[in-house]
C-alpha cells in the first residue's frame, strides 16, 4: 500500500481509537532485556490508553472506509481488520528484534515497514517520543552517522505527513498534534540543514506554513521570507537571500506603519538588518 494510502487509512484510525495489541499472547507482552525495548514497551501502552480500544469502534471505522472508497462494508471490515493485524505483526517483530540486539536488522525491517509501525504508534505524543528517543537512538549508535541521517529523515518526513493530514482534514485545533508537529518540523529542519539538503527545506517552510497559517498576515510573509533567505545563505545564494530579506524589510516595516505589534515588527526588523548586515561583509 503506498504512503498516502496508509495516511488515509490511519486517519480513520486515530479517529476511532488505537489498536488492542495488549491481549496477551506466547509473544506479546514480552520480557524486555535492554532500556529501549522497555521504553518502547511503555510507549505501546501509553498509546491505548491515549487513543483507546478501537475494538468498540471498529464497525466505525470500517464504515468510515465504506463510505470514502466506495467499498462494501464487507470489504472495507477485511480492509481494516487486515491493516490492525499489519500493524500488530510490524510492531512486534520490530521490538523483537530489538530485543535480541539484532538492531541493524530492526532497523532495515523498519525501513520496510514504516507506514505500519506509525499505524501501530497513531497517538501524536508516542510517534514523536518513538522517533526521538528510540529510533534516533538505535540509528545513531548503530548505522554510520550518514545512513542514520538519512534513515531519521525518511521516518520525519513521513510522520510530517501524517501531521499534515492530521491537522488539515481530522482536527486543525489539535493543540496537543499542533506541538508535536513543530518538534517534527524543527527536528527535519534541523537534518535538511546538516545534510545540505537546501531545496528539501524550502518546501518544508512552505509546507509548514500551509499548515499553521493558510492565509499568512504581512508578518508572518516576513518570516517565511527571513527563513528562505536563511537556506539561499546557506546555499551561498547571497543574491536571492538579500532580494528576500529586502522584501521581509518592506513587509515588517509596512505593518509598523499600518500600526501592526510594535514589539514584534521590530523584533523582526532586527533580525533581517542583522542578516543583511552579516551578508554585506561576506562580500
Amino acid at each position: 500500500m503506498k504512503k498516502l494510502a496508509y495516511v488515509f487509512v490511519f486517519l480513520i484510525l486515530a479517529a476511532c481509537g488505537a489498536r488492542n495489541n495488549q491481549n496477551e499472547t506466547t509473544q506479546w507482552p514480552i520480557e524486555p532485556k535492554n532500556e529501549s525495548v522497555e521504553l518502547m514497551l511503555q510507549l505501546d501502552s501509553m498509546n491505548l490508553a491515549l487513543m483507546g480500544d478501537s475494538s468498540s469502534k471498529y464497525d466505525t471505522a470500517s464504515q468510515i472506509y465504506a463510505d470514502q472508497e466506495g467499498a462494501s462494508l464487507e470489504q472495507a471490515a477485511k480492509v481494516m481488520k487486515d491493516t490492525y493485524r499489519e500493524a500488530d505483526e510490524a510492531w512486534h517483530k520490530f521490538v523483537h528484534l530489538c530485543n535480541e540486539d539484532k538492531v541493524v536488522e530492526a532497523l532495515n525491517f523498519y525501513r520496510e515497514n514504516q507506514a505500519n509501525i506509525n499505524i501501530a504508534l497513531s497517538h501524536s505524543i508516542v510517534r514523536f517520543r518513538f522517533h526521538d528517543e528510540v529510533l534516533g537512538y538505535l540509528a545513531y549508535e548503530a548505522l554510520p552517522e550518514a545512513e542514520a541521517q538519512a534513515l531519521m529523515i525518511e521516518a520525519l518526513e513521513f510522520d510530517f505527513m501524517i501531521f499534515e493530514a492530521q491537522l488539515v482534514v481530522l482536527n486543525p485545533d489539535n493543540e496537543t498534534a499542533t506541538t508535536y508537529f513543530e518538534y517534527s518540523y524543527r527536528m527535519l529542519r534541523t537534518l535538511y540543514h546538516v545534510t545540505d539538503r537546501h531545496d528539501d527545506m524550502l518546501t518544508l517552510i512552505d509546507r509548514w506554513f500551509a499548515v499553521v497559517e493558510p492565509n499568512p498576515s504581512k508578518p508572518t510573509q516576513a518570516l517565511i521570507a527571513t527563513r528562505k533567505a536563511e537556506v539561499y545563505y546557506a546555499k551561498g545564494d547571497d543574491e536571492m537571500s538579500l532580494k528576500l530579506l529586502r522584501e521581509a524589510k518592506t513587509l515588517l516595516e509596512t505593518e509598523l506603519r499600518n500600526g501592526g505589534n510594535a514589539e514584534y515588527c521590530n523584533a523582526g526588523l532586527e533580525v533581517v538588518n542583522g542578516y543583511i548586515e552579516k551578508m554585506n561583509k561576506r562580500k
